[in-house]
Order: structure tokens, then C-alpha cells, then sequence
């Protein structure tokens, strides 16, 4: 029975690791080709990695999904009622979502 509970954890712990893993690998390739396009400080992909590797992978997974749904132009329009602000980068406004928050 102990043995099945510690693989169970060695399993999801390795998930959330590979899961991670292939978050920097998106944020090193394909990312970096987009330019800065994302409405939101930090991006949808560190928001990710931030979330997985601060509550785990199934909330993680829950936070992130959540927050590419919430992902769109008009966020900025809302961005007083349901973030913490918006500031200014570049020419551009960016909503403040901390992950920290969702605690």
C-alpha cells in the first residue's frame, strides 16, 4: 500500500516536471518567434509554469486553462474589476494577474 502511494507521487511529481519542461521549451522556441503580443504581465506561459510548479499539476493545469480562456483582446476593458491593474509597456497596456493571488 506505501509502495503504490510513493509511485502515485513519483508519477505526479515527474508529470508536473515533464509539463514544466515543455512550458520552457515553448517560452525558448515558439514564444520568442511571436514577439510581445500577450495583454497579460506576466505572460500566459510563465503564468503556467508559475502556477504548476507553485500548487502542482492538476490545479496548475486548472489555473492555466482558466487563464487562456480569460486570454483576449478585451481583457484590458475589465482589467480594474477582476485583476490588480493594468500598466504600461512600451506603447502597449498589460493586465496584472498574479499568480500568487490564487492561493
Amino acid at each position: 500500500m506505501i509502495l503504490l502511494i510513493v509511485l502515485q507521487f513519483f508519477e505526479f511529481n515527474m508529470a508536473g516536471k515533464v509539463t514544466t519542461e515543455l512550458i520552457k521549451l515553448y517560452q525558448q522556441t515558439l514564444s520568442q518567434a511571436q514577439a510581445d503580443v500577450c495583454n497579460f504581465e506576466p505572460s500566459c506561459s510563465h503564468f503556467a509554469y508559475e502556477v504548476i510548479e507553485e500548487y502542482g499539476l492538476l490545479k496548475g493545469i486548472l489555473l492555466a486553462s482558466d487563464r487562456l480562456q480569460r486570454c483576449h483582446p478585451f481583457a484590458i476593458l475589465y482589467s480594474k474589476e477582476y485583476y490588480e491593474g493594468t500598466i504600461k509597456k512600451g506603447n502597449r497596456l498589460k493586465v496584472i494577474d498574479n499568480p500568487q493571488k490564487y492561493k
